[in-house]
């Protein structure tokens, strides 16, 4: 493992326990929201962050909620910012609340 991996590794699983309030459990469909990432235009793969919402995607893919820290560690249901996990109707629900236009 280079140097880069380790040091991912270790903040991406700082993250994840810092801001996950329910795991997922569901082992299926986080690989399934990683691969959905990881073909995503918004995908960082140098540090495998999404560049819209900022987190580390394999602590974010394995959440079910999550705390948010870019809106005051708000508890809410973990979701693709653009609704590409299949979840545009969650994504809007938070869109709303914070003003942006719906997907």
């Amino acid at each position: 493992m280079s140097y880069r991996e380790l040091k991912n590794k270790i903040l991406s699983d700082a993250a994840g326990m810092l801001l996950e309030v329910e795991a997922l459990n569901d082992d299926e469909l986080k690989a399934q929201r990683i691969a959905t990432c990881e073909a995503c235009p918004n995908f960082d793969a140098e540090n495998r962050r999404c560049k819209i919402c900022t987190c580390f995607i394999d602590a974010k893919a394995g959440i079910k909620t999550n705390r948010n820290p870019l809106k005051l560690f708000r508890i809410e249901l973990t979701h693709c910012p653009l609704g590409k996990w299949d979840d545009k109707y969650v994504a809007n629900k938070y869109r709303s609340l914070d003003g942006k236009p719906l997907l």
